[in-house]
């Protein structure tokens, strides 16, 4: 679980993170997105649905280990929008599925409301 992380690599990655002048609950959130999506397996028919996966992640890997704040926030969300399926339209489902939620369904968000909603969001929270 992404809360039970807390070691000396998370914590290195978040003052990085806040260094550069973002909010410090959210360097810490975003430093533990970035960690979760280095040690959670491979998505399923990676090499089709996601074919440079492989590479954002190494890429991702090797930031962690030696780059700035900015160059770490590129390699994570090129990463994020590639998983995401940047460009990918929605479904007629799923466009009738944030119809009923309310949603907003032109624009399909980014990290920033996941940092920032990051207190707020509970087991109840449909996102």
């Amino acid at each position: 679980m992404v809360d039970d992380f807390n070691t000396a690599a998370e914590l290195e990655l978040a003052r990085r993170l806040a260094a550069s002048g973002r909010d410090p609950g959210e360097a810490d959130r975003l430093a533990r997105l970035i960690l979760l999506f280095l040690i959670l397996p491979d998505p399923p028919d990676c090499a089709t649905l996601f074919p440079r996966f492989l590479e954002l992640r190494r890429g991702l890997e090797s930031v962690v280990m030696t780059g700035g704040a900015e160059e770490l926030e590129d390699a994570f969300l090129e990463l994020y929008a590639h998983l995401h399926m940047n460009d990918a339209p929605y479904t007629s489902d799923e466009r009738r599925r944030l119809d009923e939620a309310g949603g907003y369904w032109n624009h399909a968000g980014g990290l920033s409301p996941i940092l920032k909603a990051g207190p707020w969001i509970g087991p109840e929270t449909v996102s």
